[in-house]
Parts: structure tokens; C-alpha cells; sequence
């Protein structure tokens, strides 16, 4: 196990260099703009693929565990399932109402906003709004039961 540390401490250093490398090569162009647009463009590519390499890393490993380990398949159903509640309740209490702003109406005219959209996004918002007041909950619940077992 201890090369496999080794071996994934250089992995991230040398991302944590292209990384370091991409951003002080945008920074040092903003006078020339269209190599600061090219920079960013490639930043954000380099982003899109450090996503993309570390949400499928994040499920290989987690299916590899479920068949190492079957007793944790439960435990990933249940909170496949509570994700999924969760979510539910968001899409519930959305709103498909568009806004009636300047921006949202021009969004409107050009057909980029409409009611479906308007639902997703405030199922984003409501699940965001539910998983903070979970945290916020359970910070709570801890200190407070801390206290309560002294």
C-alpha cells in the first residue's frame, strides 16, 4: 500500500504543476487578449477533464469496494435512495415560474428559458437549500449532544 501512496503523491503533484503552470500563464497574459482567451479556454478544458478523471475515478473505486465489500452495498441503496428523496422533494416544492426580469425576459424571447428550465433550476436551488439546513442540523445535533453527555 505504502508505493501505491508514493505513487499517487506523484500523480497529484505533477497535476497540482499543470495546474500551477496553466493558471500563472493565464495570469501573465492579460495583455494580449487573444492568448488570454486561448489560456482560459485551455484552463477550463484542463478543469473539464480534471472533473471528469475524478468523478469516474470516484465511481470505479466505489463499485470495486461494493464487490470487495458486499456488506456496504446496503449502506450505498440507502443513500442512492435518500439522494434520490431528497431530490424529489426539491422538484416538489420548485417553482416553474419564470421571473420577470430584463435578463429573464430577454432568456424568454430567445427561448433559452422556459418553464421546465425554470423548475430545474429551482430544484438545483431548493436541493441546495435542503443540504445546507441537513449540515447546518447536524453541526447542531452534535454539539449539542457533546454537551449534553458531559
Amino acid at each position: 500500500m505504502n508505493k501505491l501512496s508514493n505513487i499517487l503523491t506523484i500523480v497529484l503533484g505533477v497535476l497540482l504543476a499543470v495546474s500551477a503552470v496553466l493558471i500563472i500563464l493565464m495570469m501573465s497574459s492579460f495583455d494580449d487578449a487573444a492568448r488570454l482567451e486561448s489560456l482560459i479556454e485551455m484552463n477550463l478544458n484542463w478543469g473539464y477533464l480534471l472533473l471528469i478523471a475524478g468523478a469516474g475515478g470516484a465511481l470505479v473505486f466505489s463499485v470495486i469496494n461494493v464487490f470487495a465489500n458486499p456488506a456496504n452495498l446496503k449502506k450505498a441503496i440507502i443513500s442512492l435512495v435518500g439522494i434520490a428523496v431528497l431530490i424529489a422533494v426539491a422538484y416538489g416544492l420548485a417553482s416553474d415560474a419564470i421571473p420577470h426580469t430584463k435578463t429573464a425576459d430577454e432568456m424568454v424571447a430567445e427561448g433559452s428559458l422556459t418553464g421546465s428550465v425554470s423548475k430545474m433550476i429551482g430544484t438545483a436551488i431548493w436541493t441546495t437549500y435542503l443540504l445546507l439546513f441537513g449540515a447546518v442540523g447536524s453541526i447542531i445535533y452534535s454539539s449539542v449532544s457533546r454537551l449534553l453527555k458531559r
